[in-house]
């Protein structure tokens, strides 16, 4: 890890939206709204349809089905080290704004009463649900292009000081 990575982590926070601050925060400080986290009834598996894994942020910061849907909409990754996706070593606003991305398409999909519903408990099949976070990440999209405008020329400028 770079000596000053808080400071280029704080350089990038200042830089991006509120809400993918929050979502940094969220990630970091494990507040994905998880059925494992939550303590919901039922513990569902990954909803995205990997074998043998359960809904649980641990899983998700390495889901390859969440981060390629992710990664396809918000420019390509890097590298798959687990401290580059939560920008704890070299950050970027792009890194940052692809864990929004992520966080939101997982909570677009946990909460739609299609694809997911704990009351029940019920889950649809791993194609409906990756179809519908499909769906939710080209909605994001947009949204964050419009939100951080500035992210290339801001990522030559912090790349250049790691």
């Amino acid at each position: 890890m770079a000596y000053n990575w808080f400071e280029i982590l704080h350089e990038c926070l200042k830089t991006v939206e509120l809400h993918v601050r929050f979502c940094w925060l969220r990630t970091v400080t494990g507040g994905w709204t998880t059925s494992k986290r939550m303590g919901e009834g039922h513990i569902f598996p990954c909803i995205f349809g990997c074998v043998e894994c359960t809904d649980c942020l641990e899983h998700y910061l390495n889901c390859p089905i969440l981060w390629n849907i992710s990664c396809e909409h918000y420019s390509g990754e890097e590298s798959l080290c687990l401290e580059e996706r939560v920008c704890l070593r070299n950050p970027t606003i792009i890194k940052l704004t692809r864990l929004a991305m992520a966080t939101d398409i997982y909570h677009c999909t946990k909460n739609d009463v299609c694809s997911c519903n704990p009351c029940i408990p019920f889950l649809a099949t791993p194609l409906f649900v990756q179809t519908r976070a499909l769906e939710f990440a080209k909605g994001l999209r947009e949204r964050y292009r419009t939100a951080n405008r500035f992210d290339v020329a801001a990522d030559l400028q912090f790349e250049g000081e790691a």
